[in-house]
């Protein structure tokens, strides 16, 4: 069976795959985040893995263009995510971690916004062979903070299938 080299993990044997590979504190445009790939079975098709290495070589590509997901979110009126995630922060968090954040002053859309700006990656999920999504990308203010993620959902092209917020 042939052998794919992917970045961070090396090379996988197409016909003898773990169920699980992660490798933590990857270092990527100034970010300390974590990268795991997931198999449903022990087999898969090289242009899988093939496409699953195109996409970890463009990860700061799929980085800048889920910061524009997120702040396409705040502008969406059908997809609050984000407010939701905002909201969610100012009703759970003491006065003292909010301001941590945020002006405690400013108005909803501010904070929004602010909050916005402080979700950092720090999780990333490949699937390559599920049918249902290709990667998952795990935001936060601070896992220190809130166990609540902005989860973003894409294809194998980085393009958006859904965003949601999760705990």
């Amino acid at each position: 069976m042939p052998t794919i080299d992917l970045p961070w993990f090396g090379k996988l044997d197409t016909g003898s795959l773990e169920e699980y590979y992660e490798q933590e504190s990857v270092e990527i445009e100034g970010m300390t985040i974590d990268i795991d790939l997931n198999f449903e079975n022990n087999t898969i098709e090289e242009e899988r893995l093939i496409a699953t290495r195109r996409f970890l070589e463009q990860m700061p590509r799929w980085i800048a263009q889920n910061r524009k997901y997120i702040q396409d979110n705040i502008k969406d009126n059908d997809d609050d995510t984000i407010r939701e995630y905002a909201d969610y922060l100012v009703e759970v968090l003491s006065e003292d971690e909010l301001a941590q954040l945020i002006d405690a002053d400013d108005d909803t859309e501010d904070r929004t916004a602010w909050i916005a700006g402080k979700l950092q990656l720090v999780r990333v999920g490949l699937y390559p062979d599920s049918a249902q999504h290709f990667a998952i990308f795990d935001y936060t203010v601070g896992r220190q903070i809130v166990d609540y993620l902005v989860v973003i959902n894409t294809d194998e092209e980085g393009q958006l299938d859904y965003m949601t917020m999760e705990s």
